[in-house]
């Protein structure tokens, strides 16, 4: 069994060009403040039954940050969610709204597992058996800002 690497707790944007990761895996805690200084792909979720449920969740019970949020970390340095987009995009709405943080704070820290690629993807799977994750990583596009079409199959003849 992989041990699961530190978590780094990140609290200023310089605090991420300091991330550290351990064969290939970086566990990173983080206030939901620092959202807007990390580059995403993938992250926002259509409004839907399931993120309604959730939605509800926290303004009950409050973000509990027991799962990581997966991403791996892309080509240009975004970070790619794999697992976990859900919980990002209610955990954004909630404490985007005045409203709703009125008399509590509904969240406070996320919990990310950030890997590099292929080789530390076996590792990811083990350290969040919780996920529904694949055998294999997710392709590994380009993380540009247009979102990139897979490339079809070479043909060997």
């Amino acid at each position: 069994m992989t041990a699961t690497p530190a978590i780094q707790r990140i609290a200023t944007p310089e605090d991420l060009t300091r991330l550290s990761f351990s064969d290939g895996i970086a566990a990173v805690m983080l206030p939901v403040e620092m959202l807007p200084h990390i580059n995403f792909k993938n992250d926002r979720r259509e409004d839907s039954p399931r993120l309604a449920r959730l939605e509800r969740s926290i303004m009950q019970r409050g973000f509990v940050p027991l799962d990581p949020i997966i991403a791996r970390i892309g080509q240009k340095g975004k970070w790619v969610v794999v697992d976990g987009g859900h919980r990002l995009t209610a955990a954004r709405r909630i404490s985007g709204s005045w409203w709703r943080n009125l008399f509590s704070k509904k969240v406070g820290d996320l919990y990310f597992l950030l890997f590099t690629g292929p080789r530390s993807w076996s590792k990811v799977r083990t350290l969040a058996p919780g996920a529904a994750l694949p055998e294999t990583p997710p392709a590994l596009l380009s993380d540009g800002d247009a979102d990139a079409a897979p490339e079809a199959p070479q043909s060997r003849v």
